[in-house]
């Protein structure tokens, strides 16, 4: 047993044999001092760390693992590269070779001793330090090494776009060791970090005629008159309106000499830089509540000017309400720049961000509040990003939603609107509650609080994006805006610069609001179906007031809003606890109330709406169906049947008038369905087609999806006789070991109806042709893969007089 197995291992035994309850907090530390230097003809750096470890846990260390995290640019083996082909992505893997990156030169000490170290479970970006003496608790030591980075092209968040440079994850860094035990992890496009807190003091030398946008402090005072100059004749030239006419985005020549800058950063958890030559500068300060002071600034290319050129407002009032709303601000500036990216539209670092390809101002104002946002969740909330990425993505996307919506002016032209919609797209509101009430259907959602790199593409987006303000929502509507402001800065007091876990989260929540919050954590660990409906009403006998009696027909406990209505207008609000199964509730109806309506403002993922609505008079106590020209979605209270005149031509039956009616196909319907009837002049009798489709979606078992459905048409093909097919189906999908598997396995059987057409029709025959029955079986294994995939089918068919077996594959070769 080697000495770095038997380490984890005793680790792990220490950790697991104390029951966390029992121990008090506690964090590493790690200190940096990193000299670097910018080569902008090879697209390198050079530099030296010196790293002060401070060991503040119970346990003694024997290795420390650390992150090489430009190695993921290395090769098309890396996690980052598995995970851009099953993500669709082929950019880095088809790149050339020195297009790519790496870091090398690596040469560790530990206290002025040579230590060894290797790479970690085939990951280049990860290595194993070895200490040559066992750190105990409550010592330090100091680790150094030289090293060398080749910048790749910028294929995610580190990179170059010619001579524009975006240097984050760029140094070695020790993983975190917390309560939980290590957390070495491989560098990845779709899930962020987790890092020690510590002290930074940086310096970069590159080219004189660099501008730097840099996290924390910059201590040289000719620089900082440079960028004030730089802001002065950014005014100059935002002044002139004739700038949009001379705009040049090219690169001036690098300045033969050198300058070199110095930085500090105070309790942060990573450090990084951006450098371009173009860039306009604009600067503001923003005043906290606390009255302290913080200078923003952004910068930008001279050609997106005119959508960036109010940017530093952005950063002022993000600066402003975030420190309202959650605490106060820690650091002495935030910055925004423009710069390439490939992973995302933003991308955030303590006190500095990175953005890119925004095309209006109103999504500009959206990505900046959301990067600036990361300073509180991810920045100053220390959290673990790669395991709980709703933690800082989700509450974040909350905070800028309420931002969004406090910045977005209430009078707009109907162009305005639209730039607003299509900048705001699915994030937000109505929408992003039908894209998750549509995962939730089709049973492809996932449970919130699942690791970032399990998640599919789309979901990623769509639930840790999207689902986490609509349940934070929820919950801010449930609590009351003021009590949860109140938890949420009571949390931030407490675990402000430290790496606070979903439990922490829960008990400091409960801690402030006096409320067992078991049902909104059930919400975010665990996958599942929300229904809940009004089953009936009745006077009390014993109380004063109505009762409402209501099921929840789902696996989902939530706090329930109903409604009192006057016509379309909200008279009051009453909140029913959460429950399961069946409850009932007694609530004084006001004058006038005439339904009750759950959720009117649509703040629960509900699968199914149009049993919400209880009318309190009238002859029907639901809201019936409700026929509609055209296409859409359902209205918030009832189902809608579509109808759209339709006309049908072929050669017998020639011009053909018809209705189709259809229900609507987002989100999904358990029950679907698309009748389309003509009528045929020629013929004088009824055509068309149709089809019904039943679905059913498991949530557990073996099976994801089964359907059975049936579908038809009936049509003349000669003349004389008609042809009507008709097809019953039962198909089923089986459910994948994991939901980014690329492996798809259905199984179908087919009832196929025909009618029996001889090569001549003899036209004296008394009946019409028999028909004749098969029957289908097919099973098809796909393999959905980017660069490989394939499918094989195997379908064997049946009737009374034959049977055929046969096998089909069709695969695509990279």
């Amino acid at each position: 047993m080697n000495k770095l197995f038997f380490s984890t291992i005793l680790a792990f035994v220490c950790l697991n044999s104390n029951p966390i309850t029992a121990q008090s907090y506690w964090q590493q530390e790690v200190n940096y001092k990193i000299n670097v230097s910018l080569n902008d003809k090879d697209n390198t750096l050079d530099g030296y760390v010196s790293m002060t470890y401070i060991n503040h846990s119970p346990y003694a260390i024997d290795s420390i693992y650390m992150h090489l995290w430009p190695n993921a640019y290395k090769n098309y083996t890396t996690a980052f590269a598995r995970q851009q082909l099953e993500n669709k992505s082929t950019g880095f893997f088809y790149a050339d070779k020195e297009d790519r990156g790496y870091m090398d030169g690596l040469d560790f000490t530990v206290n002025a001793d040579k230590a060894s170290w290797h790479s970690w479970q085939a990951n280049p970006d990860i290595a194993v330090l070895q200490l040559n003496k066992t750190l105990k608790p409550r010592e330090k030591i100091i680790i150094e090494t030289p090293f060398h980075v080749k910048i790749p092209k910028t294929f995610s968040r580190m990179g170059h776009d010619g001579q524009a440079y975006q240097i984050s994850q760029w140094y070695p860094k020790p993983a975190v060791f917390d309560r939980k035990g290590w957390h070495p992890i491989p560098y990845l496009d779709q899930g962020e970090f987790y890092s020690e807190f510590g002290d930074y003091e940086v310096s970069i030398t590159l080219p004189a005629n660099y501008i730097v946008a840099a996290s924390g402090d910059l201590q040289d005072e000719k620089e900082k008159n440079f960028l004030l100059e730089q802001a002065a004749m950014t005014k100059i030239i935002l002044d002139d309106s004739t700038k949009n006419n001379t705009v040049q985005d090219s690169f001036p020549p690098s300045a033969k000499g050198l300058k070199t800058l110095h930085y500090t950063l105070k309790h942060a958890h990573d450090f990084a830089w951006f450098a371009d030559k173009r860039w306009l500068v604009t600067h503001g300060e923003a005043i906290l509540p606390s009255d302290r002071r913080v200078d923003a600034w952004s910068m930008f290319l001279p050609s997106d000017a005119d959508i960036w050129e109010k940017s530093v407002n952005t950063v002022i009032n993000t600066l402003q309400l975030y420190s309202a709303w959650v605490g106060d601000y820690q650091w002495n500036q935030a910055t925004a720049v423009e710069g390439a990216l490939g992973a995302g539209g933003g991308m955030e670092y303590p006190t500095v961000t990175v953005i890119s390809g925004a095309n209006s101002v109103d999504g500009l104002r959206e990505v900046i509040a959301h990067e600036v946002g990361h300073n509180w969740f991810y920045g100053m909330l220390g959290f673990n990003e790669r395991d709980y990425p709703w933690m800082d993505e989700g509450i974040n996307s909350f905070y800028e939603q309420r931002f969004t919506h406090l910045m977005t002016p209430y009078k707009q032209t109907k162009k305005d609107k639209r730039q607003i919609s299509l900048s705001i797209g699915l994030s937000t509101g109505k929408p992003m509650m039908l894209v998750n009430q549509h995962q939730d259907i089709v049973g492809s959602s996932q449970a919130l609080g699942d690791p970032a790199p399990v998640f599919t593409k789309n979901n990623y987006g769509i639930i840790v994006y999207g689902r986490t303000p609509l349940l934070f929502k929820l919950l801010e509507q449930y609590l009351t805006r003021p009590v949860y402001d109140k938890a949420m800065q009571d949390f931030f007091r407490q675990w402000h610069g430290k790496h606070p876990q979903p439990e922490d989260l829960k008990a400091s929540f409960e801690k402030s609001t006096g409320k067992n919050l078991d049902w909104f954590f059930d919400l975010i660990n665990k996958k599942g179906r929300t229904d809940i409906a009004i089953t009936g009403v009745e006077a009390s006998q014993k109380a004063p007031g109505t009762v409402i009696h209501l099921k929840n027909n789902g696996k989902t406990k939530v706090p329930v809003p109903i409604q009192l209505m006057q016509g379309d207008s909200v008279l009051s609000t009453q909140w029913v606890p959460p429950f399961e199964g069946e409850t009932t509730a007694i609530i004084p109806l006001e004058e006038g109330v005439d339904k009750l309506w759950i959720d009117h403002d649509q703040q629960i993922i509900d699968v199914r709406r149009n049993n919400q609505v209880y009318k309190l008079k009238g002859l029907h106590k639901t809201e019936m169906p409700k026929l509609k020209l055209g296409f859409g979605l359902d209205a918030d209270d009832r189902s809608e049947i579509y109808y759209l005149p339709i006309v049908g031509w072929n050669k017998y039956d020639k011009w053909m008038p018809g209705l189709a009616t259809y229900n609507s196909v987002f989100p999904s319907k358990n029950l679907e369905f698309e009748l389309l009837p003509m009528f045929s002049f020629a013929n004088t009798n009824l055509a068309g087609m149709g089809r019904i489709t039943k679905y059913w979606y498991p949530l557990q078992g073996i099976f994801d999806q089964i359907d059975v459905g049936i579908d038809g048409f009936n049509f003349n093909t000669n003349g004389i006789t008609n042809f009507s097919k008709f097809d019953i189906t039962l198909h089923s999908r089986l459910r994948p070991a994991e939901a980014r598997s690329e492996h798809q396995n259905d199984f179908q059987y087919r009832f196929i109806s025909r009618p029996y057409m001889p090569v001549i029709l003899d036209t004296s025959l008394p009946e019409p042709p028999n028909r004749k029955n098969f029957h289908e079986l097919s099973y098809t294994h796909s393999h959905i893969n980017i660069l490989n995939p394939y499918q094989i089918k195997a379908k064997t068919l049946l009737n009374r007089d034959f049977g055929r077996i046969s096998f089909e594959a069709d695969m695509h070769f990279s």
